[in-house]
């Protein structure tokens, strides 16, 4: 696989080393806290918080870093052991340009959430989580509001939901989780009334255990004292591929530029926290042009709903979701037929192992943009990659896809027509690690992985002004 391992990348980022002197200690970054409360994702900000990290002997993560400018970078840590100092590694990208930073090569807490600052913007991470059995990542977050929405989750039979609550922040957090199911409000008692999450730490959940057996769990976690960055993770035990998102605001605009490739099946998930019903509209924008008002549907008060979206017989497609009042919503596309661990028996009884359950789940873009950062698309050894841009315009939009990596590489043009997603495919080039994207007209961007553990959707992450 086209793993994001040390080993892979040694040779070129040993080289970049010994010609970049390590940022002196003096005027290395210094973290200035959280950002302003905001729905979305901004490459203009400089510090990112990636919740969903694993790093052991079976499990890996990285943190998938690009940048515009020349930056110095630090990345911090915080100890699986209570009261031990962060963990901080520095280095630099020379912009524009793309790093990856494996996790194990830094610590193996297992768990291993952490934050990125970058000396100057734009810039951005992403973070991914592999094995020989699982695929997943998506975009980390930079602004931390007061209330997170993680809809998508369920814990029917099968299926294993993990939340993790993390604090990167000096002081104390104290937050309420609350759940919301198909039967509504759902007690959740073993959390108890408020949950501290003490400074540089985090805490995580098992909702399979909590809250069994429900179709679908909508988790809202609010910090009533300081703030906290969670994130959820969807899987099927240990013979299959898992996804993980991160938390994610409200709005009346969602775009997905991709919800399904080869078979998988999507399901467009949404949670209306308000206490009045809210109506929803669904385009679908293909290879072939747009397919107007696919969907027309109400979320209750206080509830989430599951929207399964068409099957076009694996040809991939997008979506825009434009609703009459605030929602959050997130995409989670799975196998047609969950199948994970059973076995068949052939004509002459030989034993063939069934293809494992692959899942894919990621959050949208509130708005177009006309720049778009995709840290970590081509990092993926081994996968199949491909970058896909969505315009919802009435015109054409001519697009500049720019490679990131540790060298310069020269740009490429493309056309996507009003109304249309394109897809680019990403060459296999161990260089390249990261992806700027700039268009003549507002679009959407994202990028999936697909390879023999499983698949990932990443959320590309807009350029603000």
């Amino acid at each position: 696989m086209k793993r994001i391992t040390g080993s892979l990348l040694a040779g070129a980022l040993v080289a970049v080393a010994i010609l970049l002197p390590k940022p002196p200690e003096s005027s290395g970054p210094e973290f200035t806290g959280p950002e302003p409360p905001s729905i979305g994702a901004s490459a203009i900000s400089s510090l990112w918080h990636c919740a969903w990290l694993e790093s052991g002997d079976v499990v890996d993560a990285a943190f998938l870093m690009a940048s515009v400018p020349p930056s110095d970078v630090r990345i911090s840590l915080p100890s699986a052991i209570p009261n031990e100092p962060l963990f901080e590694e520095e280095l630099a990208i020379i912009g524009p340009g793309s790093r990856v930073q494996n996790v194990s090569d830094l610590v193996r807490f297992g768990a291993s959430p952490g934050s990125v600052e970058f000396s100057d913007g734009p810039a951005a991470v992403a973070a991914s989580v592999m094995s020989d059995r699982i695929l997943s990542g998506d975009r980390c977050v930079r602004a931390v509001p007061k209330v997170w929405y993680m809809p998508g989750g369920t814990t029917r039979e099968g299926r294993e939901l993990m939340v993790r609550v993390f604090n990167p922040f000096s002081d104390l957090a104290k937050v309420v989780i609350r759940g919301v199911s198909e039967f509504g409000e759902e007690p959740l008692p073993e959390l108890g009334d408020v949950l501290d999450v003490p400074s540089r730490s985090w805490i995580d959940i098992d909702l399979g255990e909590i809250a069994p057996l429900l179709d679908d769990l909508l988790v809202i976690v609010e910090a009533q004292e300081g703030l906290v960055v969670p994130a959820m993770s969807l899987g099927a035990g240990e013979s299959a591929d898992e996804a993980a998102w991160p938390g994610t605001g409200l709005s009346t605009r969602w775009d997905f530029p991709i919800v399904t490739i080869d078979d998988l099946v999507p399901e467009l998930v949404l949670a209306n926290p308000t206490p009045s019903p809210v109506t929803i509209e669904v385009d679908a924008y293909g290879i072939l042009g747009a397919d107007p008002s696919i969907l027309f549907d109400e979320v209750a008060p206080e509830s989430q709903l599951r929207v399964p979206l068409p099957d076009t017989g694996g040809a991939p497609y997008g979506v825009r979701v434009t609703s009459s009042g605030s929602i959050a919503a997130v995409i989670v596309s799975e196998s047609p037929v969950d199948l994970s661990g059973e076995d068949i028996v052939l004509s002459d009884n030989a034993v063939e192992s069934i293809p494992e359950l692959r899942i894919a789940g990621t959050v949208g873009a509130v708005s177009p943009a006309l720049s778009w950062l995709l840290p970590g698309a081509g990092s993926i050894q081994d996968a199949q990659e491909s970058l896909w841009l969505m315009n919802t315009s009435d015109g054409s939009a001519t697009v500049t896809i720019k490679p990131l990596g540790l060298r310069e590489r020269a740009p490429e043009k493309t056309i996507v027509g009003s109304g249309m997603i394109s897809e680019v495919e990403i060459s296999d080039d161990p260089g390249v690690t990261s992806y700027l994207v700039e268009s003549t007209i507002p679009i959407t961007v994202a990028w999936t992985a697909t390879d023999s553990a499983g698949t990932v959707f990443i959320a590309g992450v807009e350029i603000g002004d």
